[in-house]
């Protein structure tokens, strides 16, 4: 991309950016992020009057993403893991590991969001405030 006046970043150039970058081997996903990113920053410049013309990204399709196959750890690569955390770390991996929460999501729970053997977890990814209640394994 170099270093362009954002008054030279039209709609073609950032198509030809987007070929370049994926020509380079980035990754869809990542390239779709950083248009993103700049039709995030064109929108701001809009409302803030400093950008006077219409958002180069905008109608912009994003790039098909190929979703990835979930990876599992072997239960020899979840023993090594554990093997290597202690305290606070080794509990939320233990978490994550038992309810397949993200670790964001385990390493911000409260006490109050335990009761027993259950979780509560909020605050999560999906659109749902409440990912779900789990049974935790007694090794916790």
């Amino acid at each position: 991309m170099g270093d362009p006046r954002a008054s030279q970043m039209t709609r073609k150039f950032m198509l030809e950016y987007r070929s370049e970058k994926l020509q380079a081997g980035l990754m869809p996903s990542s390239i779709n992020r950083d248009l993103c990113v700049l039709s995030t920053m064109f929108t701001v410049l809009i409302e803030a009057e400093v950008f006077h013309n219409a958002n180069p990204v905008r109608g912009i399709r994003k790039l098909k993403v190929q979703n990835t196959e979930m990876a599992f750890l072997s239960d020899d690569e979840i023993e090594r893991l554990l093997e290597r955390l202690e305290g606070d770390a080794r509990r939320v991996a233990i978490l994550c590991l038992s309810t397949g929460a993200r670790w964001s999501e385990a390493s911000e729970l409260r006490g109050e969001h335990i009761v027993g053997n259950r979780v509560t977890f909020f605050n999560t990814k999906t659109e749902n405030p409440v990912r779900f209640l789990w049974r935790i394994r007694s090794c916790l």
